[in-house]
């Protein structure tokens, strides 16, 4: 076989992640049609095919699913490598949040941040497709007015921000988006911050964020419990009781994040980029221990007596 050449395998990694020519292409900055020729050359030289191609996009064979398992984890460790030598991107917090909890919490706080630190943007994917849930986004008394919706049910995050002290150049609002996005979108990120009061299950997403090797600051709550730990992430541990709503009336047992700690979390991460990227490193490979086949076996050990 022929040996595949670097720049193929970072372009398979990064079709095979979202599974979609057109947002892979838009990642790698090249076009489709180079990026579909890049694929099947990458077939031809491993000598089977990698996807099955429908009119919904693209699907892993058992070859490329295999390919992906063993080339992702060095195509991530090369870029953790290059990543000190590259200097720094402007910083891209990617917030992953409830717009009426994380929005509505974190906008008094966040503007003196991006004052001190004007290159800083500031990633939301907030919107769903029940506008309506975020009628108690005022309630708490941290921003002014609601998000508008328009005909559409597309929510107007950019102005309500910049309504609440984020200048419009510090956003990216990234609308809604499919989860089979999310995880290309947050690997463009500098550090994610997960402020969620609490979770019916462990944070899906939280886990993405670990497992690409993002920096990433985790409440104490329910469904990050599992997660935190000071050798992998920021952990937010000042944590205080949360008044029901009407929306959200059993709230035992959940946690308020301080403000203040989770700002002193981001400015830790900004002005250590080395301990940040040591953490979100320790946190990745952590991640690739968590395989379906190596919490089967460890599920399997659990209830041995009992079977």
């Amino acid at each position: 076989m022929a040996r595949a050449p670097l720049n193929a395998l970072q372009d398979f990694v990064a079709v095979a992640r979202v599974q979609n020519l057109t947002r892979a292409a838009e990642r790698q900055h090249i076009t489709v049609s180079a990026l579909s020729h890049q694929m099947r050359t990458l077939e031809q030289r491993v000598g089977c095919p990698l996807f099955v191609r429908g009119s919904r996009g693209l699907t892993l064979t058992a070859e490329g699913r295999m390919l992906l398992d063993n080339v992702a984890p060095h195509i991530e460790a090369i870029e953790h490598a290059l990543r000190p030598l590259c200097g720094r991107r402007s910083n891209v917090l990617n917030l992953s949040a409830m717009p009426s909890m994380g929005s509505s919490w974190l906008l008094p706080r966040l503007p003196r941040f991006v004052k001190r630190h004007p290159e800083a943007k500031l990633m939301v994917a907030w919107h769903n497709h029940w506008p309506q849930s975020m009628g108690e986004i005022g309630t708490v008394g941290h921003v002014r007015g609601m998000p508008a919706v328009d005909r559409t049910g597309r929510t107007d995050m950019a102005r309500w921000l910049e309504q609440n002290g984020i200048p419009a150049d510090n956003v990216i609002d990234l609308g809604l988006r499919g989860n089979v996005e999310m995880a290309s979108l947050l690997a463009e990120a500098d550090v994610a911050l997960f402020t969620n009061r609490a979770e019916g299950g462990t944070n899906l997403v939280a886990m993405e964020a670990l497992a690409l090797g993002v920096p990433t600051i985790l409440s104490a709550n329910t469904g990050h419990l599992d997660l935190v730990d000071d050798s992998r992430c920021f952990v937010l541990r000042r944590q205080s009781a949360v008044r029901a709503t009407a929306s959200f009336r059993g709230v035992d047992g959940w946690g308020e994040t301080s403000v203040d700690e989770a700002i002193e979390a981001l400015e830790m991460v900004y002005a250590n980029p080395d301990e940040a990227a040591r953490r979100a490193a320790n946190a990745a490979a952590w991640m690739r221990g968590l395989s379906w086949d190596s919490q089967i076996d460890k599920l399997y050990a659990s209830i041995d007596d009992l079977i």
